[in-house]
């Protein structure tokens, strides 16, 4: 008998991806990446402001105080988007917004809150360090950097990180199909009446939910009955999917079936029993 450690590892080990396809970036979500996603550019793609304030050179800075001081010359004002492409000159500066590209000259950002503006000049009351306020390129991604590997599971957060590498199709793996099968003559829909010794099949719908947590799709097949030909119907329509989970039927009594069943219609059993209660008689099979 297994321990549920060496079950696990037994059915893992069993698995074998399904092929790849292509799916669309907004359909991305909680699908398992089929390759590596390389970034083919910077990110940022650009040195950017990471706050409102003025772009200016660090060396152009310095204490401003008395009557007549005349700071910094007011050139002109870039926002996100935008770009100032002529650069500031030597004791000027630029009104700068967040997320707006650093003007070439400037190599600090100094923020707003921190000068006087009069008469198209500001007035600098410390000195700005080079590099201050500035959101480098590159600084989050390097253009060839392996972003995400095979494998991942592509979460919200991770659905951002594609956009912006503009990933507008996203190689995933196939969803697997996992076909639900329960059993047993006293089972019934959850709509009908409690009758002769019947109980509701609550089973069918917690597997479909646990599939679904899984990242999978469920196939509910219906529920077989104790006989040996409903089970074979059922159990090969079964097959047809990825994967198949069915619920009861593989213990010792008269009328546990399905394993035997299996057995008939080519299927491998890899282990049965397994050292948990309750749920002892589980039975892993492959069907090649």
């Amino acid at each position: 008998m297994l321990s549920l450690d060496q079950a696990l590892e037994s059915v893992l080990g069993a698995i074998v991806p399904l092929e790849a396809e292509s799916c669309d970036l907004s359909s991305s979500h909680l699908r398992v990446l089929a390759a590596d996603m390389v970034a083919s550019n910077d990110i940022p793609p650009f040195d950017n402001a990471s706050m409102d304030g003025y772009a200016v050179s660090a060396d152009d800075t310095r204490p401003v105080s008395g009557p007549g001081a005349i700071g910094l010359e007011l050139q002109g004002e870039v926002g996100a988007g935008d770009s100032f492409a002529s650069g500031i000159g030597a004791g000027k500066t630029v009104r700068i917004l967040t997320g707006a590209m650093i003007p070439p000259g400037a190599d600090a950002v100094i923020e707003q809150e921190r000068v006087t503006v009069r008469d198209g000049r500001i007035r600098i009351e410390a000195l700005v360090e080079k590099g201050r306020n500035i959101r480098r390129r590159g600084e989050d991604i390097r253009s060839g950097q392996t972003v995400l590997t095979k494998g991942s599971l592509v979460t919200s957060a991770r659905v951002g990180v594609l956009a912006s590498l503009g990933a507008r199709s996203v190689p995933v793996f196939k969803t697997p199909r996992v076909a639900i099968l329960t059993t047993g003559n006293e089972l019934v829909d959850v709509d009908q009446p409690l009758e002769g010794g019947k109980i509701r099949d609550s089973n069918a719908y917690t597997l479909s939910a646990l599939v679904r947590d899984a990242g999978c799709i469920p196939v509910m097949i219906g529920r077989a009955a104790d006989s040996s030909s409903d089970l074979r119907t059922k159990l090969v329509a079964g097959l047809g999917c990825d994967a198949l989970i069915t619920s009861g039927g593989v213990s010792v009594g008269d009328r546990d079936l399905v394993l035997e069943t299996l057995k008939q219609i080519g299927a491998e059993v890899r282990f049965w029993k397994v050292n948990i209660k309750p749920g002892m008689p589980f039975a892993f099979c492959l069907h090649l």
